[in-house]
């Protein structure tokens, strides 16, 4: 995996910035407008896409080794919910990025930061009967980690903070896009019986980049999501 780029390389780049921005910002004649004129149009510039950033995912999906890492804000976090059966639940949860090291069509090697990783402790009685991990539990093994019987909030807490940055891990990486107003999910990982829509495929049989709302048309932007955790390679 390729070395991410360390603080002195991003000062050193901010600053080379800044040098390069203090010409404009120091000529007011670069800066200003006469009464008639209000700016620039490139008439032959790639259509604007809806949504904000207009990010394409770079990621493509299946089964990739990640570094680990909590988010800045908020790692851990208790949700509390009610099950379709009724049951209250106060769900451990963890926050996380997962950087992935991947190869671009012009054959570069990059590094990508899946953010917005989000994985709960919670075991319900038939998960427990099928043998199922809870995704918390399975992010643990994929680091891992093994605190034995001694799963508490505590205990995770520190171990993950130990792994933050320097564990690697492998996960299954999908795609997906939300529709706001139509409240419609297009992923590569579909539950169709919650009514995601599929990610569209190219005559090529490779998931497109550009995606729309099956309902309304409305292009979408697409963001990478690791939704499964494997168990390291020995």
């Amino acid at each position: 995996m390729t070395q991410l780029d360390d603080a002195g390389q991003t000062t050193h780049n901010n600053t080379q910035l800044a040098q390069t921005n203090s010409t404009t910002l120091d000529d007011p004649s670069l800066n200003t407008l006469s009464d008639e004129d209000i700016g620039t149009i490139d008439w032959d510039a790639p259509e604007s896409r809806g949504g904000s950033g207009g990010y394409t995912p770079q990621v493509y999906p299946g089964i990739h080794n990640f570094l680990f890492a909590l988010e800045d804000k908020d790692p851990f976090e208790t949700r509390e919910y009610t099950t379709k059966d009724g049951t209250q639940v106060k769900d451990f949860t963890v926050n996380h990025k997962g950087t992935v090291s991947y190869t671009n069509a012009e054959g570069e090697q990059k590094e990508s930061t899946i953010r917005f990783n989000q994985v709960g402790f919670h075991r319900s009685p038939k998960m427990i009967a099928k043998i199922m991990n809870s995704r918390g539990g399975e992010l643990l093994r994929t680091l891992g980690i093994n605190l034995g019987n001694n799963v508490n909030k505590a205990a995770v807490e520190q171990a993950l903070r130990e792994a933050d940055g320097r564990t690697m891990g492998r996960g299954v990486v999908n795609w997906e896009a939300y529709c706001k107003d139509c409240k419609q999910v297009v992923s590569t990982n579909a539950n169709t019986k919650r009514g995601d829509a599929r990610w569209p495929k190219g005559t090529d049989g490779k998931y497109v980049t550009d995606v729309i709302c099956p309902k309304c048309g409305a292009a979408l932007n697409g963001r990478e999501r690791i939704t499964d955790y494997k168990l390291p390679q020995v």
